[in-house]
């Protein structure tokens, strides 16, 4: 215990309790920043490295490596949204009131294994708290952005973007927009109004400059 919680041989009974107090604080756990050390995609579980440091009898001293810590994965009935948790990410890691070892093995409700509360034990990692240095670039504040390496996604009010690279396909009022250096279609494609290639309908409706059948064949008017 530091100086700083050391009982005085004159104090009366609220600096007493007080110094209690604070003790008692001193012990719980209950949220601290975290970095990733590694991360389990199988179990969904990562070991974590407190990022802060621990001052004990005067010494600063590090905290020791949490594992198997369960991470928080966005999801809900049949659907899930993963992402790919890698070592160095930050993430807030949040000390559970009561043991969880029943519930993490098995999900019934049951009492606490053991008596242990705001243990290093019962840690969970939630993904992924960003401080300045390590901040979104480009933060899309008009919507909603799935992004991984240079593919992005984004939903705004009235238009879909999907950018892989030089490639995009924008969805607004307006229709459909695609755009590549080469565009694949694999199948049967069914076209229901005009069939336009470089300005010219080439759809069930299209004439030609001559009515001679056979090859070869004319130009589209």
């Amino acid at each position: 215990m530091s100086n700083a919680l050391k009982l005085g041989n004159n104090q009366n009974l609220a600096s007493l309790l007080e110094l209690y107090r604070l003790s008692l604080m001193y012990q719980i756990n209950c949220h601290q920043i975290g970095e990733i050390v590694s991360f389990n995609p199988s179990t969904q579980t990562a070991e974590v490295q407190i990022k802060m440091s621990k001052i004990e009898d005067d010494e600063i001293k590090e905290y020791p490596i949490l594992i198997d810590c369960p991470c928080v994965i966005l999801s809900g009935g049949k659907g899930s949204l993963t992402f790919p948790i890698e070592a160095g990410d930050s993430c807030l890691v949040l000390f559970n009131d009561r043991d969880i070892d029943n519930w993490y093995s098995g999900g019934q409700k049951m009492p606490p294994r053991t008596p242990r509360m705001h243990n290093f034990a019962d840690a969970i990692a939630l993904v992924s708290v960003r401080n300045k240095q390590n901040k979104i670039s480009n933060y899309l504040s008009t919507g909603t952005e799935l992004k991984y390496g240079n593919s992005t996604i984004k939903l705004e009010d009235g238009k879909v973007t999907v950018t892989n690279g030089s490639s995009t396909v924008l969805i607004d009022n307006t229709g459909v927009n695609v755009t590549g250096a080469n565009i694949n279609l694999t199948g049967n494609v069914v076209v229901s109004g005009s069939f336009v290639v470089n300005g010219k309908d080439i759809g069930p409706g299209h004439t030609h400059t001559t009515t001679t059948s056979g090859y070869p064949t004319s130009g589209v008017n």
